[in-house]
């Protein structure tokens, strides 16, 4: 698979890359069924942790990659290969 940027159409998921210190702040700006897909799987934003949210019926709404803190992304190369590598088709 070669990595790059999927087609901006509908069956393109939205992609959030969140540290830990974004986390709490932007699950307290979405609406109430994704806050409470967070509590039943917490996403800590760590590094190349990956979350796959989804709407009422069940289909994929959104992908979250955590970015890790300064000193986990120090000891990575590339930081964010690990999550890539974990998300699901078109996000």
């Amino acid at each position: 698979m070669t990595a790059g940027f999927a087609a901006p159409d509908a069956a393109t998921l939205p992609l959030h890359i969140l540290g830990p210190e974004a986390v709490e702040d932007w699950a307290s700006d979405q609406p109430a069924p994704v806050q409470t897909q967070l509590k039943t799987q917490p996403f800590k934003g760590k590094l190349a942790e990956v979350r796959v949210l989804v709407d009422p019926t069940g289909a994929p709404l959104t992908a979250l990659v955590g970015w890790g803190d300064a000193a986990q992304r120090a000891r990575q190369q590339f930081p964010l290969g690990g999550g890539s590598a974990k998300l699901p088709e078109g996000a």
